[in-house]
């Protein structure tokens, strides 16, 4: 193959290099996107009805002839089955997209996920942040949200580590994410960068590659002995009418357990 065929080749590669990452960039928005409508409708349309029914049911319970006990427990059972329901719907919408997320930002947004997680799962999760990740980008909120929730779900269900630790920090225009479990690790052929050995990793591992490639970062798993440490690099892009990054000076703590267990901090 001549130097000039060679150099088309190679061009031509870059080119649909460039081009897949761009239709990979424009899926992770889409599926975005397409999460916030749907627990939008959730919240507003499923779940605004099923109050109604709620509301519906409770006069009707009140109106109920006593003496017909069969039909008089079967509609109690009715109400708590709906309760159920609307408690699973409401936190399936916020799961989808939280709406602190938009309204409080990433902080808020990432304890209230792990608030909830906690009372599902029985981890025990430290979190740092440092005290000025205010608001950032929305596609940087999101994705880090994203990539925390993954990263603990596989703790949960894949690690066996009962706890998680969660630092997110900024650094000379960097957000600086590190998550670590305390679980039975992974094999060496996984450690370093996902992105090298794609075919290795599920869905999930392979979907963090991609967030973080779109926002041109770097992602690196590491041996913690004992567990794994995911981290992640991402160019800090913030939201402030002074367009000022400041460097990070103290770390809030916030240390979550499940809350039937002793002691449970909130």
């Amino acid at each position: 193959m001549s130097g000039l065929s060679l150099a088309a080749v190679i061009s031509e590669r870059a080119r649909a290099e460039y081009a897949l990452r761009n239709l990979s960039g424009r899926l992770i928005q889409l599926q975005d996107e397409e999460r916030r409508r749907l627990a939008r409708e959730l919240h507003d349309s499923t779940g605004q009805n099923l109050v109604v029914l709620q509301m519906n049911l409770a006069v009707l319970n009140q109106r109920f002839s006593r003496s017909d006990r069969e039909s008089a427990d079967l509609l109690v059972d009715s109400m708590g089955i709906l309760d159920r329901v609307v408690k699973e719907i409401r936190t399936l919408s916020y799961l989808l997209y939280p709406p602190l997320l938009d309204e409080a930002g990433l902080p808020s947004a990432l304890q209230w996920y792990i608030d909830g997680l906690v009372q599902r799962s029985g981890l025990t999760i430290d979190l740092r942040i440092s005290s000025d990740v205010g608001r950032l980008s929305q596609e940087l909120e999101t994705a880090i949200f994203r990539i925390v929730q993954e990263c603990l779900t596989n703790i949960h269900r894949h690690s066996g580590s009962s706890v998680a630790r969660i630092a997110l920090t900024t650094k000379r225009g960097q957000a600086i994410l590190r998550i670590r479990d305390e679980g039975r690790g992974v094999r060496a052929q996984l450690l370093g960068d996902p992105a090298a050995n794609p075919s290795s990793f599920g869905v999930g591992i392979r979907g963090i590659t991609e967030r973080v490639r779109e926002l041109d970062g770097k992602l690196r798993i590491r041996n913690a002995m004992p567990g794994t440490i995911v981290e992640v690099i991402l160019p800090l892009q913030r939201e402030d009418s002074g367009g000022l990054k400041e460097t990070p000076r103290n770390a809030t703590r916030h240390r979550y357990r499940s809350s039937n267990s002793p002691g449970a901090e909130r």
